[in-house]
């Protein structure tokens, strides 16, 4: 008797083995897999060197890892935590809910109209791509469907989770090269400064320059060489550019109100020249408010109070804040010995 249940059990095993084998290899070929796939977990992230993000509007950017960190394929430079948050996202995805089937189509359709395609590679060879789509309605989860190099696309979307995380992933994955780029526009030290030159539009007694001269500065300002001026104020102010960034890229003004604002008289013009001679330069312009706004009087506000338009030395518009750039903008009188 026992040895009879132990040939049937050999026997079951045997069908099993068979089944796993023959569809292992019907799954293994290249197109659409006949399941759904949930192998979403790159546990690897370190072996990750390459990211291509686009979306149905069009939109791509693509980075890669060097020795000195993630840069565009191009080169430039870009912010690196975006980049972690999505390797962290790689390795902490997690399959909360698979879909009913009276769903799937309805998913996969969504999902086709309104998608960020995410395509992985480790050691320069694509492993898988996510296809990520809208999160869930309870916002605790979102639409996604895999494609692996092995199984082909799934057949179906699932809902994926991140463990950690109460939310949805989807905000993570930006197909728009603006919102990567560094916004740094000033990194220098005192040491890397060879002169400073402000030109105030709307109030020109402002304006004022700095010239390396040796081992100090010479403050030009209202007209003439000043004699006596505040040195421990010239150094705080030229420590401020240690770190200088630009708020955010353009995403409101089109390419025409550009042009007309920059044919307006501007606020501020101003440039930082290097050791090396190099200048690095803005132009900022008044911003209006968005809607109507007034201040403690009452009265209507002309400009934004917070934010300003400035162009780069590299016609670049971007938005920038008071709050970094008033303590740069400043008038020449600031630094003169009373």
């Amino acid at each position: 008797m026992q040895k009879k249940k132990l040939i049937v059990f050999i026997a079951i095993v045997l069908v099993v083995s068979l089944l796993g084998y023959f569809s292992g290899n019907l799954l293994s070929g290249k197109g659409k897999s006949n399941r759904t796939l949930d192998d979403f977990m790159v546990e690897d992230t370190a072996s990750v060197n390459k990211l291509i993000i686009s979306n149905s509007f069009g939109l791509s950017v693509t980075v890669v890892r060097g020795d000195d960190g993630w840069t565009t394929l191009e080169g430039d430079c870009i912010q690196q935590e975006p980049i972690n948050n999505i390797l962290h996202t790689l390795n902490k995805a997690a399959v909360k809910s698979f879909l009913p089937q009276a769903s799937v189509e309805n998913v996969k359709n969504q999902i086709t109209v309104d998608f960020k395609k995410v395509e992985i590679f480790q050691k320069g060879k694509w492993v898988k791509t996510w296809y990520v789509g809208n999160s869930t309605p309870d916002h605790y989860g979102t639409y996604v469907l895999l494609e692996t190099a092995k199984e082909g696309t799934s057949n179906a979307p699932v809902v994926l989770e991140m463990k950690g995380l109460r939310g949805t992933i989807e905000p993570r994955f930006v197909a728009d090269y603006r919102a990567w780029a560094c916004t740094k526009i000033y990194g220098h030290s005192i040491a890397d400064i060879q002169g400073i030159k402000l030109k105030n539009f709307e109030k020109p007694e402002a304006s004022f320059e700095w010239k390396r001269n040796g081992t100090h500065f010479d403050l030009y300002w209202n007209g003439s060489k000043q004699g006596n001026y505040d040195t421990l104020r010239l150094v705080r102010y030229m420590e401020r550019f240690q770190k200088v960034h630009f708020e955010s890229h353009n995403y409101t003004m089109s390419q025409e109100q550009a042009d007309s604002m920059r044919n307006t008289l501007p606020y501020i013009k101003f440039s930082l020249i290097e050791k090396s001679g190099k200048e690095i330069g803005l132009t900022a312009y008044r911003k209006k408010p968005d809607g109507v706004r007034f201040d403690f009087n009452g009265d209507t506000l002309r400009y934004d109070e917070n934010k300003m338009w400035a162009f780069l030395d590299d016609g670049l518009l971007v938005k920038i804040q008071y709050y970094v750039f008033d303590p740069i903008f400043v008038d020449g009188s600031f630094f003169v010995l009373k």
